[in-house]
């Protein structure tokens, strides 16, 4: 996965269900918004009907980020797919989640005499 934009309280989903709750996570901003992690919870979605999954204060923010966490939760990022089967969309402009695990992969390059580092 390449760099996505972090989802934050506002942020909607592809059904237009935007947060409102980031269930717990009262200290960790982006962008002067407060970021979401998993079970942050929102409005009705487009696809909201009574006792539906997409129903506001029903659907929850899922699937977050492996590597990043706030308040010791995953962090959601575009592209992440809430419960109630909807994908993240939008998201910060300048702020990114990386969930690649960095390793560090050993040299194989022949040195050769006379080559400068």
């Amino acid at each position: 996965m390449s760099d996505q934009p972090i989802q934050r309280q506002t942020d909607a989903n592809s059904a237009g269900g935007a947060i409102t709750v980031t269930d717990g996570n009262t200290t960790v901003f982006a962008n002067n918004l407060l970021v979401s992690i998993d079970g942050s919870i929102g409005t009705p979605d487009a696809h909201a009907a009574p006792r539906n999954p997409h129903d506001g204060g029903v659907w929850q923010t899922a699937n977050g980020s492996g590597t990043v966490f706030a308040n010791n939760k995953p962090v959601n990022y575009t592209t992440n797919t809430d419960t109630c089967g909807d994908e993240r969309v939008g998201g910060s402009g300048d702020v990114f989640v990386g969930d690649d695990v960095d390793q560090d992969i050993p040299s194989t390059r022949a040195i050769i005499s006379g080559d400068e580092e």
